[in-house]
């Protein structure tokens, strides 16, 4: 196992994870955030329970959809969103941390 490329693809994949966030929910989703504000916290109340949304975000997408009177196109954007997160950071991860080749002895 080689520590310093694994260091640095957690670091990398830390970082692609918080942009990819920030582009999804800061960028991308504002509208449709707008458009339902009742239904949510303040940004506040939300940060303080991040830790919780980050352990069970997969599952998450699915039960607010069914628990909260959100339009549909939300939670999909939610879903599909974080299939395609999870694919690229595995994909950072993958090449970041990669181990090069052996040269081939003859």
């Amino acid at each position: 196992m080689n520590t310093k490329r694994l260091i640095l693809a957690i670091v990398v994949a830390f970082v692609v994870l918080w942009v990819t966030d920030f582009l999804i929910h800061g960028v991308w989703m504002v509208p449709d955030y707008r458009g339902t504000q009742q239904l949510w916290r303040t940004d506040a109340a939300m940060g303080s329970r991040m830790s919780w949304m980050g352990l069970f975000s997969g599952t998450w997408a699915i039960i607010m959809y069914v628990v909260v009177p959100m339009p549909g196109s939300i939670a999909a954007k939610w879903f599909f969103a974080g299939i395609l997160q999870t694919i690229l950071l595995g994909l950072v991860t993958f090449f970041v941390y990669k181990p090069k080749s052996a040269p081939v002895k003859m």
